[in-house]
Formats: C-alpha cells, sequence, structure tokens
C-alpha cells in the first residue's frame, strides 16, 4: 500500500519553518483537469505536514500544490511589496510502499523544491 506524502516549507528568507503559509491541493488527472482536494495551513501544530495519503481515495498520480507566498511574507514585512500572489508546484507520486518526504525552501522571489 503506498504511503504519505509529507511536506515541509522552509522559509529562507527568515531561516525558519514557514508556519502561517496557506495552502492548496490539487490532483491533476487526465483529461478531466484539476480536482481540488484540500486547503490549510502549514504550522508548528501539523508537523509532521502530511499533505495527504495515497490510497483508493488518492491513487498515485499528478499534484500541484499553490504555496500563497505573497501572503506569507506581506504578513511578516508590511514594507514588502511582491507581484506574484503564489507559487504552484508539480509534483507525482509512484505508488512506493514508504511514501515522499517533499521539501519546499521559500524565499520572496522564487523557491526550490526536492521530492
Amino acid at each position: 500500500m503506498p504511503g504519505p506524502v509529507i511536506v515541509s516549507v522552509y522559509d529562507d528568507e527568515h531561516k525558519h519553518p514557514a508556519n502561517g503559509i496557506k495552502y492548496d491541493l490539487w490532483q491533476i488527472n487526465d483529461g478531466d483537469g484539476r480536482v481540488q482536494l484540500k486547503q490549510g495551513t502549514f504550522d508548528e501544530n501539523s508537523a509532521p505536514n502530511v499533505l495527504l495519503e495515497t490510497d483508493q481515495a488518492y491513487p498515485p498520480g499528478f499534484f500541484e500544490i499553490v504555496l500563497y507566498t505573497k501572503d506569507y511574507f506581506e504578513k511578516i514585512n508590511k514594507d514588502l511589496v511582491l507581484n506574484d500572489s503564489r507559487l504552484t508546484l508539480s509534483f507525482g507520486t509512484n505508488g512506493n510502499d514508504h511514501g515522499l518526504f517533499l521539501s519546499i525552501n521559500i524565499t520572496p522571489t522564487g523557491c526550490s523544491m526536492t521530492l
């Protein structure tokens, strides 16, 4: 049985976890478009952040996570003005038994991701 997809979002600008950042999770379906699976907020009380359990309800496949970085960074620094309001990151799962760990590092102008 496939395992969980665990996500960590780290704020490289301020050198700490990006607690309080909001996200949307979407599943990408062949020919059917996108289906929103959940909305939420990463915070210290939800660690480890299990984004989803790939199983019968959410089979392995392609997903997108949308991070609302503008809201997050402007809440920390009121003088910061950002043009882009969100980051959209795509990833896939292949049904492995041990699950996946998705590590996302964000800055006000970009991000990096390791799966």
